[in-house]
């Protein structure tokens, strides 16, 4: 079965110095669907992450903390590693308006999607082709419908 992943809701909250850091990108697009452990995929978990960043005065993540589990420690670990890497903030700035050290909590839900059905006539088979790289990232993927007579046995 082919499924498509979709994951990540935001809900921000901000905590920290005079004026505290704030996200310079969308965060919604620091986790990617792709990054969902497949080991949690597989075994169909999902689950809400909250966490806790430090922000440098760069305005990247310093640290991450998981402040309330999804109950699933892949999920919990790849929330921080997506965090850590993608998180990019407009630094806290402190009573002299100069750059500090700030936090930023917030939640990534992730959620596996309702089973998708494609819209094929029933005299026709589909068949979805995928092309899967060494490091597991699917590089390509399409869908053929044949007439049930084109079905050969593969092996």
């Amino acid at each position: 079965m082919f499924t498509f992943i979709t994951a990540i809701a935001m809900v921000s909250q901000t905590v920290g110095s005079s004026k505290f850091a704030e996200p310079a990108t969308n965060p919604g697009t620091w986790v990617n669907s792709n990054e969902y452990p497949a080991d949690a995929r597989n075994l169909g978990i999902e689950g809400r992450t909250e966490f806790l960043l430090t922000i440098g005065t760069n305005g990247r993540v310093k640290s991450c903390v998981v402040t309330g589990s999804s109950g699933s420690s892949s999920l919990d670990l790849q929330t921080c590693r997506s965090m850590s890497m993608n998180g990019r903030f407009r630094p806290a700035l402190n009573e002299n308006g100069e750059p500090a050290e700030g936090k930023w909590a917030s939640a990534v839900q992730w959620t596996l999607p309702e089973t998708i059905s494609f819209p094929f006539h029933s005299e026709h088979s589909t068949r979805v082709v995928m092309v899967q790289e060494k490091s597991g990232a699917i590089s390509s993927c399409k869908l053929e419908q044949f007439d049930n007579a084109e079905v050969e046995e593969e092996v």
